[in-house]
């Protein structure tokens, strides 16, 4: 029986599935024995496609992991065979968006990792797309980085280095698998080449594993796609009319971090009389129960989608867009290509992802002058940096009344409200350390939302494991209603932002909950926003530079209850709608769109490239 449990210790859903998907390894087998190594890679994909439409698999035990070894020892003994050959028709069938699953599938069975195999193949001749099929960021061996490049540029970057390598394992609380994935970002090749419309996830999550590295591979994933767009000669027709906007995003809904940070700007357009459309980015219909905030706000919703792998903007494909406007770019493939093609004259990014593209045709970023270090601006942004007065996010009130839920005595509760790609092997380690150093028990509540419950590959499982092998009180929540998790919250007793990714959101959430929360402040809007909130309520004292004193400042909050009620008290006595949800904010955004408009063409043609105040 494979049972799907949500949360060791709180058990909110726990769910049996009776039947893995139909695999019959032994028809796969013989397959191969009858010289159908296409007939194989097809059968393999297809099985892909079954388990994918499962619930994250956890735990797998009795008949099924007999089931489950069958094929994954199956799938094993035939890719070490020499003479098993992949055909230029299969390639990328063998490399299927789902086959990144296969990973996850091996570690759930008694084989737990490809190594054995993968030292076998290695040592064979014609060896290269079997071993790249089962290197993954899991792995202790693999082929050389070097070998890589010069047998198969093209396909390595697109098919297995932009995707299969990085994608199944989605988080990085392995040792082994952020050394893995640092190691990947630090070798992406200069001749990058797409050969599908593919960016994700290394485009978005190169920046979560080090911030250092992900200026190198946006800017190769941006040149490539470039070449792309000009060779497919993707355009637009652009009759520019006045007061027409274009926003795209892939997340806009009441729930979402995007929204939250974004909404009150797109407001303050409204209320100036723009003509706002909504350019929907996703594979699902935004009007649904969670669009209702988009039927809303917006005049015009139109769709552009990735299908298979044709990226389908016919939708914008005639407009008179005067600017568009890009909350979150990074968080999915259309985002990536529409910001790599000129949509609209002027072409503007915001904090809903708050990340520089390192090279896309975005012209300017609007951002907070509270928070940003100006004279870091060409080492943070290729866009031009526009700064308005705050955050330059506008935080939503999330309406939340404190429901004062009964607390664990005993225990001292500390909240992570981190998505997976937050939770690195780096930060993992601190949390043990504040364990381990705190003078009474410690539990940590993870929040992974979505990001695992979701996530198609089955990686959940092994989130989970390292969470439990490294800490040892962990509660993982389920993804809930807003105030559900607020209340969560609430319960516990202080919360903490991951490093070196940030956040803003999970500042306010702990707030308003009236927990104080520690970061780390860094250098990047990412991790500068949530101390910038910290220090309006003069709370300076919870923010730290290190790691080390982020585990010191911890580890005194937990051990000196007077202290941790003392700051509680000092944030009950904050006003936080005026200090958080100020409704004049922003009205700086909204002046800071005219002002591009009005001068952009002056602003495009000077050699300044240095920040533009606005409301100073």
């Amino acid at each position: 029986m494979i049972k799907v449990v949500r949360s060791d210790v709180f058990p909110f859903v726990v769910e049996d599935i009776d039947e893995l998907p139909e695999i019959d390894a032994r028809h796969m087998l013989n397959l191969y024995r009858q010289g159908d190594h296409g007939g194989f890679i097809e059968q393999l994909e297809q099985v892909f496609e079954q388990f994918a439409a499962f619930p994250s698999i956890l735990k797998i035990d009795g008949d099924h992991q007999a089931a489950l070894d069958e094929l994954v020892g199956t799938v094993l003994h035939v890719l070490s065979q020499e003479d098993f050959r992949v055909d230029a028709e299969h390639i990328r069938s063998l490399f299927s968006p789902m086959a990144a699953m296969f990973t996850n599938l091996v570690a759930l069975s008694s084989y737990r990792t490809t190594d054995g195999c993968l030292r076998r193949v290695l040592d064979q001749q014609d060896h290269l797309l079997r071993a790249l099929f089962l290197c993954t960021a899991n792995n202790t061996v693999r082929p050389a980085m070097e070998e890589i490049i010069r047998v198969q540029p093209r396909f390595a970057a697109s098919l297995w280095w932009l995707n299969h390598y990085a994608v199944g394992a989605f988080c990085y609380s392995d040792k082994t698998t952020f050394q893995n994935m640092y190691e990947l970002l630090a070798a992406v090749p200069d001749e990058l080449a797409l050969t599908d419309v593919r960016t994700m996830p290394l485009y978005a999550l190169s920046t979560y594993v080090d911030p250092a590295l992900d200026r190198h591979v946006k800017r190769q994933i941006n040149r490539s796609a470039q070449r792309v767009i000009a060779r497919r000669g993707y355009a637009v027709n652009n009759t520019p009319r006045p007061g027409k906007i274009a926003v795209a995003a892939s997340r806009w809904n009441g729930v979402s971090a995007i929204y939250k940070t974004s909404a009150p700007h797109i407001h303050a357009l409204r209320d100036r009389g723009y003509h706002l459309t909504l350019i929907h980015l996703n594979e699902f219909d935004v009007r649904g129960v969670q669009g209702e905030a988009a039927e809303r706000e917006f005049d015009d919703i139109r769709e552009v989608t990735i299908d298979g792998s044709e990226f389908d903007f016919g939708s914008i494909k005639d407009n008179e867009f005067e600017l568009i406007y890009y909350p979150d770019i990074g968080m999915n493939n259309p985002s990536v290509w529409l910001a790599n093609m000129q949509i609209a004259p002027i072409q503007v990014m915001g904090l809903g992802h708050p990340v520089s593209t390192y090279g896309a045709k975005i012209d300017y970023i609007i951002s907070g002058a509270e928070v940003e270090l100006a004279d870091r601006y060409a080492e943070n942004y290729t866009e031009r940096l526009v700064l308005i007065p705050g955050l330059g996010a506008a935080p939503v009130d999330p309406g939340y009344a404190r429901r004062h839920p009964a607390r664990d005595p005993g225990v001292v509760v500390i909240n992570c409200p981190w998505t997976l790609p937050k939770v690195n092997y780096p930060i993992l380690q601190a949390l043990k350390r504040i364990q381990d150093g705190a003078d009474v028990p410690v539990a940590f509540n993870f929040f992974p939302s979505w990001t695992w419950g979701r996530h198609p590959y089955h990686s959940a499982h092994q989130y989970f494991a390292d969470l439990n092998s490294a800490l040892e009180r962990v509660r993982i929540i389920p993804e809930m209603p807003y105030h559900d998790c607020l209340e969560v919250i609430e319960s516990g007793h202080l919360s903490l932002l991951p490093h070196p990714y940030g956040g803003c959101n999970t500042v306010i959430d702990s707030l308003v909950t009236g927990l104080p929360v520690v970061c780390i402040e860094g250098t990047k809007w990412y991790n500068r926003s949530g101390p910038g909130l910290i220090r309006r309520i003069g709370l300076d004292e919870l923010i730290v530079a290190d790691v080390d004193a982020y585990v010191g400042k911890t580890i005194k909050l937990v051990n000196d209850a007077d202290y941790r009620q003392a700051l509680c008290e000092r944030i009950d006595g904050a006003d936080l709608d005026a200090m958080f949800f100020d409704p004049d904010e922003p009205r700086y955004f909204a002046d800071a769109i005219e002002y591009l408009i009005a001068h952009h063409q002056s602003l495009e043609g000077s050699a300044d490239r240095s920040p533009i105040r606005i409301g100073h």
